[in-house]
């Protein structure tokens, strides 16, 4: 395995933060509609699953969901039960535009640390998107 190095400080903008009164357990397509009022179709979002745990992979995904075809129950997954959880992933790869899930090993984690493995692991499944996303 080639030595990875840490990938470059990303660049950021930043949509306006949500009322303080929005329920943040929930999804609330606050971001998404402010993008899409913008201008901008294919809003990526990513995430990552592994990072509290002491050892082995982090794994990240990366959406792109369809403004017209919601997903009924969609949270964050830590809040659903694990049969929920299932039938929203399954939801999730049916409707959205694209999708991809991608990940770094536990020797990736501990070469980089956990962060930047997460870092990688979410740019991994990002530039694996079938489409190019306008706004991540």
């Amino acid at each position: 395995m080639s030595a990875l190095a840490r990938p470059a400080e990303p660049e950021f903008s930043f949509v306006a933060a949500p009322p303080k009164s929005a329920e943040l357990s929930r999804p609330t397509w606050y971001f998404e509609r402010q993008l899409w009022n913008s201008g901008y179709a294919l809003v990526a979002g990513t995430d990552e699953a592994g990072r509290g745990c002491l050892a082995g992979p982090v794994v990240a995904a990366a959406v792109v969901l369809d403004r017209s075809r919601q997903i009924r129950g969609l949270q964050d997954s830590k809040l659903l039960e694990e049969d929920d959880r299932q039938r929203i992933a399954d939801r999730i790869r049916e409707r959205a535009i694209a999708f991809s899930v991608a990940a770094c090993t536990a020797a990736e984690v501990d070469m980089l640390n956990v962060l930047w493995a997460s870092m990688e692991a979410m740019r991994r499944a990002v530039e694996s998107l079938s489409i190019e996303a306008d706004y991540l």
